[in-house]
Parts: structure tokens; sequence; C-alpha cells
């Protein structure tokens, strides 16, 4: 049963973090790191969280890897930190420490043509709303629209797209004011695997905030330590409220390093 991260718990999660030699790290962006925007482009890390990022990498024993559902541009531009290893579009791209962009798996994207015109006819018949095409998926954001327009234009959405989805066998994903359809091939959890293929480490950590995460917190070791940003239902370990609290407990890692 998921618990909120409380003294005792943060505690040992401090302790173990502490004695260990091999650690990786994995860290959702959106809604983990910093918080909503309106327009995802404005979403940049602030100077006290690149700060915080570098720190982390910057110590030997450590691996930090960011999996986002954010494009491989907007994250390579923002994330380009020596030593982080990124991931975007929720596994299906994947970079370590100055290495090209490579994919875990050749992916269709044929798809694309067949949907794009309907995620842009409910963008253009609902204001506030917009659709985002990146490599491998196709997502409508609809944030600043009227929170009771977009509760019926998600249903809507929701059922023109799961007879096609299912016919085309893709994923459909509902996060934080996002309807994305994606292949289903590719996801956090296998991107996670897959960086943590090459070693043995004695310290996990993961975090993140929405759907897309719990495979990610699923997929990895019983032992690993997993905090879900949010409420439950989760399969996270722990919980915490809000991105600072999530910042907060990586700074206590950091100190108790030194």
């Amino acid at each position: 049963m998921t618990e909120l991260l409380n003294d005792e718990n943060e505690k040992k999660i401090i302790e173990d973090y502490k004695k260990s030699e091999k650690r990786i790290l994995f860290l959702d962006y959106d809604g983990t790191l910093v918080s909503f925007y309106d327009r995802p482009g404005m979403a940049k890390p602030d100077e006290a969280l690149t700060q915080l990022l570098r720190d982390l990498s910057f110590d030997v024993r450590n691996k930090v890897f960011i999996i986002s559902g954010r494009n491989r541009y907007l994250l390579g531009k923002w994330l380009n930190i020596f030593n982080i290893g990124l991931s975007a579009e929720h596994g299906a791209w994947l970079k370590y420490n100055g290495d090209p962009w490579q994919t875990l798996i050749p992916i269709d994207t044929a798809w694309k043509k067949d949907l794009r015109p309907i995620f842009e006819l409910y963008a253009d018949t609902t204001p506030g709303s917009y659709v985002e095409e990146k490599d491998f998926s196709i997502a409508w954001h609809y944030r600043k629209t009227y929170r009771a327009l977009s509760d019926i234009r998600v249903k809507e959405l929701r059922r023109d797209m799961l007879p096609k989805a299912k016919a085309l066998h893709l994923q459909i994903l509902e996060g934080q004011m996002v309807f994305e359809v994606k292949n289903p091939d590719v996801n956090k959890g296998l991107a996670a695997l897959r960086f943590m293929s090459d070693e043995a480490y004695d310290f996990s950590f993961s975090a993140g905030d929405d759907r897309t995460d719990e495979d990610m917190f699923k997929l990895l070791p019983p032992k690993a330590y997993s905090i879900k940003v949010g409420n439950p239902p989760t399969a996270a370990r722990y919980y915490v409220r809000t991105y600072s609290d999530l910042r907060s407990l990586l700074h206590k890692l950091l100190r108790v390093a030194k």
C-alpha cells in the first residue's frame, strides 16, 4: 500500500542513499521537477533545478536520468547537462552523456496521417486547446480550455479514438490536461530497464506524477524507491504532495552524501 512519505520513510531513503556506492535515479519532468504551465514551452527549468541536477550528476556514484513525455528537441535544449541521461516521448528516444539520440526499436508512424485530422478538428473546435505532434505520438493539450467544455471534449475524443486506436494497435494516454496517442511498444519502464542493463545498482530511485510513470514504478526492482508526486492510486511505494516536496528530498540526498 502506498504511503505518504513521512519522516521515518524519508530517513530510511536517506540512509540507504548515503551508504550506497552505485545509484541510479529516474526522474520525470513536468509535474515532478517543475510545476505545470498553460503552455508546455513555458516550463523551462529554473536555475535552482539546473544546479540541483548538475550537483546530483557530478557525484560519481550517481547516474541520473530524466524520463519525460517531452519531445527530444526541447528536452535536449533545456537539460543539456553533462552526465545527465535523457529519455523523450515516454521512452521512445534515449541518450546519455552527450551521445546521439537513439530509439529502442523501429517504430511505425504511418498511423499518424490517419489520426492527425481528428486531433486537428478537436483543436479547431475547442478554444484554448492545440495539437502537439511528436516523432512517435500525437497529443492534444487543453490546459487553457474552460473545464466544462474540456470535460465534454475529452469524452468525445475518447469515444472517437478508442476504436481507431484498438484497430491500429495504439495506446491512449490521458495525462495532466493532455490526451495522447502513441505506439504501445515503448514506455518509461522499458526505457528505465534499458538504462539499468549495463551495471548492477545498490540504490534505485524513481519519481513521477502521472499514468505514464506507472510503467516505470511497476518494472523497477521491488527494493527500488518509487515516489508519486500527487495523490494515489499508484504503484509507487510512497507519494508526496507537490514537486517542491520532491525537490526538497533530492536536496537532502545531496547534503547527506557530501
